[in-house]
């Protein structure tokens, strides 16, 4: 498991697609909120704000994993990105 890095956009959009179906986001100039299930996270967008490719610190990808409960999906559907 790799507790450091980062993770892009594009790929948590994959993830969210595929084992958080019926997520809902909103974005903010720094943060993107992302719904799902009656709980929300908060995903840090970085200090230019508005780009719309950017990457995002693992820990709060993990963090967003552990809160949705969505972590077997992510290990069955992604298991070589080793964000789990």
């Amino acid at each position: 498991m790799v507790s450091s890095g980062q993770v892009s956009s594009r790929k948590i959009s994959e993830v969210l697609d595929r084992c958080a179906p019926g997520y809902t986001t909103k974005d903010t100039t720094h943060k993107r909120f992302v719904y799902f299930d009656g709980k929300m996270a908060v995903l840090p967008r970085g200090p230019h704000g508005r780009r719309k490719k950017y990457e995002i610190e693992i820990g709060h990808v993990k963090q967003l994993i552990r809160l949705f409960k969505i972590s077997d999906c992510v290990r069955e559907h992604f298991p070589c990105d080793n964000i789990v």
